[in-house]
């Protein structure tokens, strides 16, 4: 038996796939009884309408089981047929966009060993290769919280405060120093014990995409095991990638899954309940309306990385990063002192769309400050493991 087992679904991403397998074979870690780890990685080719053969095929020189599924029955039945092939004591259900940074694994397994009553752990996420932007820690989603987040489109003083509670939840995440109980960590990456993986699935496979992994963490906690942010356990995710070859289908399968998330944790009336809250923001004005409680200062299009002078007062602040100004869904950064400004790499790793930054102080969450621009040219997609 393996230590860890490592599937990856690959969809139109076989590059993206063997970089991710380069950077995984690159790990070293600490068996279970003291000598070197032993690691299988497993890719499951979700068949690809472009042909993946000639980015696939060669990892087999690398110990890899290729497998070329029949059919696509979205990215939960594809985990779980490499699922199905793995003998070892944890598997890694990851993304083909992402790089796994050195001690990553060594990471994981550490907060597995720890405490047998961990279930599922996941990774501390960066968008880019300097990590500089930390990805967002996922909320798990809950008519609660779908509650605040509806009545924040229309009503500013709801915004507000459900603005700055997310803001406590991630920057929670994002300065922690060691293992963080979580209700969810994302679907990009996860670490389970394959017992309890292959016991629940590990994926219900009526999820055809988005939403499984927030289900999956809910199934893990009922179990009786603990769901655990490991900041220790570093990868890069490009975010997306894949979902971006067929946007109109991936846009369907979100709106499938979202409907069967709140019917399946919450029943019909849950469900009515959320459509209701949807229809009613809907109603009482443009989308986002509630969320503008601060104005920001307009910089326009930019070709050059993002670079925005603080108030003399600032010490250490937390940079939100996000495409809505509600930033409900955001990238962050911690600094300290009176000037942001963006690396190169960091700064490439944003599409060319419409932004929000905003600054706060990490103690007071006082706004420091707030700018939107557009990124006019994206300038690279994701770097190859060769070129971390």
């Amino acid at each position: 038996m393996h230590d860890v087992g490592v599937v990856i679904v690959n969809f139109n991403s076989g590059r993206l796939t063997a970089s991710a397998v380069r950077s995984l074979r690159a790990q070293t870690f600490t068996g279970k009884h003291g000598g070197p780890g032993s690691l299988q990685i497993v890719v499951v080719d979700n068949r690809s309408p472009i042909d993946q053969h000639a980015e696939l095929d060669p990892l087999r020189e690398l110990g890899v089981d290729v497998v070329y599924h029949d059919r696509n029955d979205g990215y939960g039945p594809g985990m779980n047929v490499g699922t199905k092939r793995i003998d070892a004591e944890f598997v890694l259900l990851s993304n083909p966009d992402v790089l796994v940074l050195d001690g990553a694994l060594q990471g994981f397994v550490d907060v597995m060993r720890s405490d047998p009553r961990i279930g599922a752990v996941g990774p501390r996420g960066y968008l880019d290769p300097d990590r500089f932007i930390l990805l967002p820690q996922n909320d798990l989603p809950t008519l609660s919280l779908h509650v605040a987040e509806s009545l924040g489109r229309v009503h500013p003083s709801i915004a507000r405060r459900a603005s700055f509670e997310r803001t406590r939840r991630f920057l929670r995440a994002w300065l922690a120093q060691s293992p963080l109980d979580c209700r969810m960590i994302s679907g990009f990456a996860m670490m389970l014990r394959t017992e309890l993986a292959r016991r629940l699935g590990p994926f219900d496979e009526g999820f055809p995409f988005y939403f499984e992994d927030a289900d999956l963490c809910r199934r893990v906690t009922a179990a009786g095991a603990r769901v655990v942010l490991a900041p220790a356990a570093r990868m890069i995710h490009f975010f997306d990638q894949s979902a971006r070859t067929l946007r109109e289908e991936v846009q369907r399968r979100y709106h499938v899954s979202r409907a069967r998330y709140y019917r399946k944790h919450y029943g019909a009336l849950g469900a009515w309940a959320f459509d209701r809250l949807e229809a009613y923001a809907a109603k009482r004005g443009p989308r986002g309306q509630g969320w503008r409680f601060l104005q920001p200062t307009d910089l326009g299009a930019l070709d050059q990385p993002l670079a925005i002078d603080l108030p003399a007062h600032a010490t250490t602040w937390v940079m939100e990063l996000a495409t809505d100004p509600a930033f409900l869904f955001c990238g962050g950064h911690v600094g300290t002192g009176t000037r942001l400004e963006f690396p190169p790499r960091a700064w490439n790793a944003l599409e060319a769309t419409t932004w929000f930054v905003r600054v706060l102080d990490v103690a007071t969450l006082a706004p420091l400050a707030y700018v939107t621009f557009a990124k006019s040219v994206h300038t690279t997609g994701p770097i190859a493991f060769e070129d971390l």
